[in-house]
């Protein structure tokens, strides 16, 4: 009976993990999404800073410049929107994974909801320059507790 117990309390606490590991991990695919979009404008910056310093002085545009620029910042546009691709389809397999460990094991989700919440508040109180960020992440903790314990749809929040 002994073993037993032992035995459910280890499989809590490997489940617990998991849900912890894949919450962060859901969490970081976010983060890295919005930081690809802040690349795709700093790419796009760069290259019309890069387009106006080569055509100064000229009388007129070399097609042929022009074109090698934009090839070139096309494959850094492409490797962004592979990285995002890779990004969704990862964030879609953590988010099947999370809406399973709901249903199946929908107290140690709870669990791991409520320690996340507590973490989260600290975090929040001593963020000065991710305030935003923390609250945000602090919101959609409490909005998922709330919707689990209403026993309707705890649907984690897609990568933009």
């Amino acid at each position: 009976m002994a073993a037993q117990a032992l035995m459910l309390v280890e499989d809590s606490v490997a489940i617990q993990a998991e849900i912890q590991n894949e919450l962060e991990a859901r969490d970081k695919a976010e983060a890295a999404w919005l930081a690809l979009d802040d690349e795709v404008g700093i790419i796009t910056a760069d290259a019309a800073r890069q387009f106006a310093t080569q055509s100064s002085g000229n009388p007129a545009i070399d097609p042929d410049a022009a074109l090698v620029q934009f090839n070139a910042i096309k494959l850094k546009l492409d490797g962004v929107e592979a990285k995002k691709n890779a990004l969704g389809f990862l964030e879609e397999a953590l988010d099947t994974r999370l809406k399973q460990l709901q249903s199946d094991a929908h107290d140690d989700y709870v669990a791991v909801l409520k320690r996340k919440i507590v973490e989260q508040e600290k975090a929040f109180e001593k963020s000065e320059d991710n305030a935003d960020q923390a609250k945000a992440s602090l919101d959609r903790l409490k909005q998922e507790l709330a919707e689990l314990d209403a026993g309707g749809p705890a649907v984690p929040a897609a990568v933009p």
